[in-house]
């Protein structure tokens, strides 16, 4: 299985942000340099298992976290689903249609490119 690091990048930015963390901010506490921690984010480069347990330990969230998109279990874990209701828990009746909506268009797209990667 090939390892998509723009997922991993993605979910670094997606801890990072609400914890107003700045790229440098976090390159500075995870001991690596900021244009590193940018090409990792970007999906460049990978990451070392050194730098996965600092950025872990620095964001507070588990390698899982980091990595879920990549792994090819098709459980829905509990930590997922709290997810879920975090994302829906402030919306009115009318926002969390529309965003039924898009993620059943989007769940349908992620199954074609999943079904086309399969067969190349």
């Amino acid at each position: 299985m090939k390892i998509n690091h723009i997922y991993i990048g993605m979910n670094i930015n997606e801890h990072r942000k609400p914890k107003g963390l700045t790229i440098d901010a976090l390159a500075e506490r995870i001991d690596i340099t900021p244009q590193h921690l940018s090409n990792i984010i970007n999906g460049k480069v990978g990451l070392s298992i050194t730098t996965l347990i600092n950025l872990c330990n620095t964001l507070d969230i588990t390698p899982n976290d980091l990595l879920m998109d990549n792994l090819a279990s098709t459980e829905v874990t509990p930590h997922l689903l709290m997810e879920v209701e975090r994302v829906y828990a402030d919306c009115t009746s009318a926002e969390i249609r529309h965003m039924l909506s898009v993620s059943s268009a989007l769940k349908s797209s992620l199954r074609i490119g999943r079904e086309t990667e399969k067969s190349q």
